[in-house]
């Protein structure tokens, strides 16, 4: 699985105007509806709403990754989002606003093993600092696309070394 074929520059927002955790949610569905890539845009956000209740996808370090696994997913996409000022509350792990926003959707049917999957390398490549930083200072969609591209690559040398 290749984080890379899951986003696009349309599913990019570096600028989310949100001031809560359910509009920056509601924001960045809209993008995956515009898309085409969720069908019924209400049942994804309440989706994405009720794994979080179960429990918190603010990952820590500024960064959530809130995701839904649900039939409404037409093609597993990921959306990007940043908040420019001060974050969003998200009852994160580490108890810090959420600035950088990673959403998933993922159709029912591939729900097992391709969640599983992009879970593991987000978390993976989120642990790296340098990576991190690269990403939440970005300011264009392209910039976003080219260190993932870019990170991908690095990532790999590491593990092998």
């Amino acid at each position: 699985m290749d984080i890379n074929d899951l986003v696009s520059r349309n599913l990019i927002n570096l600028e989310l105007s949100s001031k809560t955790q359910s509009e920056a949610v509601e924001q960045m569905a809209r993008m995956l509806k515009a898309e085409d890539k969720i069908d019924d845009l209400n049942k994804f956000i309440k989706g994405i709403m009720k794994r979080e209740k179960e429990s918190t996808t603010g990952f820590g370090k500024g960064v959530a990754i809130p995701h839904c696994k649900s039939r409404t997913v037409k093609e597993a996409s990921i959306s990007i989002g940043k908040i420019e000022n001060k974050g969003i509350e998200w009852n994160s792990m580490d108890s810090k606003p959420v600035k950088f926003i990673i959403m998933l959707a993922i159709p029912l049917e591939d729900a097992g093993k391709k969640h599983l999957e992009i879970l593991s390398e987000l978390s993976g490549r989120l642990m790296d600092d340098e990576f991190l930083e690269e990403l939440i200072n970005s300011k264009k969609p392209k910039d976003v696309i080219e260190i993932l591209t870019k990170d991908k690559t690095k990532h790999k040398t590491k593990q092998r070394g």
